[in-house]
């Protein structure tokens, strides 16, 4: 089963794994860490140097299994050639690929109670201007 995402997130999994036409975009190490934190994984910023390390959490270690990925970046966009690295490291440790995610529904709220169709008003005729007194 696909994990359904929120907009900002499912496309940053569409541009790793070129999801589809013109999905690809650079974005930060930080878009990535709240993406794959969506997906059901933790994010350990690991304090030696710039070593990133993203685990399976709950129905995501169901999917993905229970490995974890270390992934290194200094600060700059991750860029298409480093997705396709990224995107080659997630597909072979978690079989992960574009097919994995799904974008959310965006549930749409209804009306707290029925409106009640309003009646036609009859129109009124209009008045003869008001002549002043002296």
């Amino acid at each position: 089963m696909a994990t359904p995402l929120a907009p900002q997130y499912y496309d940053i999994f569409m541009s790793i794994f070129k999801g589809y036409r013109n999905a690809r975009f650079e974005f930060s190490e930080n878009d990535l860490a709240k993406a794959m934190v969506a997906a059901g994984f933790s994010f350990t910023d690991i304090k030696r140097g710039s070593r990133r390390q993203f685990t399976p959490q709950g129905s995501a270690r169901e999917k993905f299994g229970n490995a974890s990925y270390t992934f290194h970046l200094h600060g700059a966009l991750i860029t298409k050639h480093r997705q396709d690295l990224l995107s080659s490291d997630l597909a072979g440790l978690f079989t992960m690929s574009a097919d994995s995610f799904v974008l959310r529904k965006v549930k749409v709220a209804e009306p707290a109670e029925p409106v009640e169709p309003v009646e036609p008003v009859e129109p009124v005729e209009a008045l003869e201007p008001v002549q002043p007194q002296n």
